[in-house]
């Protein structure tokens, strides 16, 4: 089958995970999968488009102007025309809105995949408002998590165009071991390090894991951050303002972040909203304890193979990062029920699999 991803991706994050993992997954089980990447003028290329380019997907990097719609949308269907898509899968508000008319004019039958929602004030912004004004048009949604799935519903999005189809975990390709890890990201090899990953921004409120480590008992335990986003600066003054100046880590940005997870005693997700964090996933496989707060597909995800507490809860973020680090024989056994869970719901979910059957239904429809 010939697969169009369209996406207006970050540098990093859940969304690009996915998208990352999916188009390299297919492309293995032999489909000619493309990637359009749209990119605002003179930003970074995301740097997991590169090494998919070098696994044989086809990567289309186009820089377009933020409001260089009808140029876009031209752009985009003669490159659907040209490769033969037969099924356009899009990630995010912009692609999601923006081609799904596109898709429509050649006759392809369209799937987008909802991430979640990242805004954090009452109601819907504008972009959500246009994404699921849209999503009530497609031939399938996908929702990643059971919650994620009842608030569309509740949106509106029609029950016949949902799909629930959870994310599964993606190897990453050179996954580092502990003491090199450590060593990339500037951490001593005895000390006892609580990792966060993902994008610096009010929905994943990283200054909750800060207040939490403030909160903590261990006051030998430090917390490294690999990650960038708007609320870095927030992150180190509330962290300067805590007095822990030496026991906060801001490792920036890394490519294949989920190599680095060897690194760490405990994960910490501070999350407010979620879908199904890849990251979770990730540091499962790498048997990595996890500390969470229980938000989105969170709870269904980890269920009782890591320690849940409320979301704003910093009280409660710490008790559970203290019990994880004090007592790592029973969190490293939570860590292995994790993964064997993992292993075994691979075998039988085969989330790519699942995908590339919904591809084949609605295309055959």
């Amino acid at each position: 089958m010939r697969i169009a991803h369209i996406a207006a991706p970050a540098l990093f994050g859940g969304l690009e995970r996915v998208l990352c993992g999916l188009a390299r997954m297919q492309q293995r089980r032999g489909h000619e999968v493309m990637v359009v990447a749209v990119l605002s003028p003179g930003a970074a290329v995301p740097p997991f488009l590169p090494p998919l380019a070098e696994a044989g997907v086809r990567v289309e990097v186009h820089h377009i102007g933020n409001r260089a719609y009808l140029g876009e949308r031209r752009l985009v269907r003669g490159l659907l025309r040209a490769a033969g898509s037969e099924v356009v899968h899009t990630h995010g508000y912009r692609p999601d809105f923006l081609h799904r008319g596109v898709a429509r004019s050649l006759g392809l039958p369209m799937v987008s995949t909802a991430h979640g929602f990242a805004s954090q004030k009452p109601g819907l912004s504008l972009q959500e408002r246009l994404q699921v004004y849209a999503w009530r048009r497609f031939d399938r949604v996908v929702a990643v998590s059971e919650p994620l799935e009842a608030h569309l519903l509740r949106l509106g999005v029609p029950r016949a165009r949902l799909v629930r189809i959870r994310n599964g975990f993606v190897a990453s390709p050179d996954a580092l071991a502990r003491a090199e890890a450590r060593d990339e990201l500037g951490l001593g090899p005895d000390a006892l390090v609580a990792g966060w990953i993902g994008r610096m921004s009010a929905e994943k409120d990283p200054v909750l894991a800060v207040e939490a480590l403030a909160a903590s008992g261990n006051t030998e335990a430090q917390l490294c951050f690999i990650g960038d986003g708007p609320l870095r600066a927030a992150v180190l003054a509330r962290a300067a303002t805590l007095g822990l100046e030496g026991r906060v880590h801001s490792a920036g940005a890394r490519p294949e972040a989920a190599r680095f997870l060897a690194a760490f005693d405990a994960l910490v997700l501070s999350s407010r909203t979620e879908g199904t964090p890849m990251t979770i996933l990730e540091a499962a496989m790498a048997g990595v304890p996890i500390v969470a707060t229980a938000v989105g597909g969170v709870p269904d995800v980890v269920g009782a193979d890591g320690l849940l507490v409320a979301s704003g809860d910093a009280a409660g973020l710490a008790r559970a990062l203290d019990a994880t680090l004090g007592d790592s024989q029973t969190a490293k056994s939570r860590a292995r029920r994790f993964r064997e869970r993992l292993e075994a719901d691979e075998a039988t979910n085969d989330w790519v699999g699942q995908y590339l059957a919904l591809y084949e239904r609605v295309a055959s429809s």
